[in-house]
């Protein structure tokens, strides 16, 4: 991955016995994340341009010398044809209404079969979206080539593993909020420094250029923390990926109900509402 000129993040394809030979894939500004199946045959690339939408793209192979990928013309159009397809796919499955609201709700790619034909996909709510009953997450398989849809649902039968982006780093404590989706039950049991600590560390991660000398202290000694003179966190936040944004706002929520005040994060989940935290007199 590379930085265009104009600010933008590009990511490019290479071949690795002659790097001379290479690509670009896409142009993305803000946060994108590709899936490569084991024949390196099709590409599945999440982005979301903006909080409301986005999610994945196809792309199969057209040239090996030098590589490139491309958009099979199944899947273009202006509002991309795949994530169109799986949102009805999704909403006939579930007897949902034709018109439901698609907004602040993503549809990401997650994994690839081992045979390279099949991905895995996961619509998922992020923040206030307008229909509430989009579940989060809710899973379903569709096969590139025959261009069928299956439903996998709950989304606790399909184990999602980790990208490599998402092993843990050096003395990083909580990577799972950047590799899973969150639940109440899985932080309910965090104290309040290590809440907090959760939510310092997401931020760490993309370069918040913490004013507390106390808390810029706690990275310091990772090399991975690698501070951008001056970053706030609301620039720090807008490199989060919408896995991390969701977490972020599940942390967030959590410790707003400790402090007894009104959390603005739905969770929509059977394990709320979380009783706040007893404070001793």
């Amino acid at each position: 991955m590379s930085t265009a000129g104009d600010g933008r993040r590009r990511i490019t394809v290479e071949n690795q016995r002659n790097p001379a030979e290479w690509s670009v894939l896409y142009d993305h500004q803000r946060s994108a994340l590709v899936f490569v199946s084991p024949t390196d045959q099709w590409l599945a690339l999440n982005d979301h341009p903006g909080s409301s939408g986005g999610g994945a793209q196809l792309y199969r192979q057209v040239s090996l010398r030098p590589p490139r990928f491309e958009v099979p013309l199944e899947y273009r159009g202006r509002n991309n044809e795949l994530q169109n397809r799986i949102w009805s796919f999704y909403l006939g499955t579930t007897s949902r209404k034709p018109d439901s609201d698609r907004d602040h709700v993503h549809i990401d790619a997650v994994r690839w079969d081992h045979t390279g034909a099949v991905v895995f996909l996961r619509i998922s709510s992020i923040g206030s979206n307008v229909d509430r009953s989009v579940p989060t997450p809710w899973d379903c398989s569709f096969d590139v080539e025959t261009q069928n849809a299956r439903a996998i649902s709950p989304s606790n039968n399909l184990p999602t593993p980790a990208p490599l982006a998402a092993r843990p780093l050096p003395g990083e404590r909580y990577p799972q909020t950047r590799s899973q989706f969150l639940k109440v039950s899985d932080i309910r049991q965090l104290s309040d420094a290590d809440l907090r600590y959760a939510i310092n560390e997401m931020f760490a991660r993309h370069g918040a250029d913490f004013r507390d000398k106390l808390i810029k202290k706690q990275f310091a000694k990772f090399l991975w923390y690698r501070p951008v003179t001056g970053r706030t966190y609301d620039e720090a936040e807008r490199d989060f990926n919408p896995l991390e944004e969701r977490n972020l706002k599940l942390l967030g929520a959590l410790r707003d109900v400790r402090n007894g005040q009104p959390a603005e994060f739905p969770v929509g989940t059977n394990d709320l509402p979380v009783p706040p935290t007893p404070r001793r007199r």
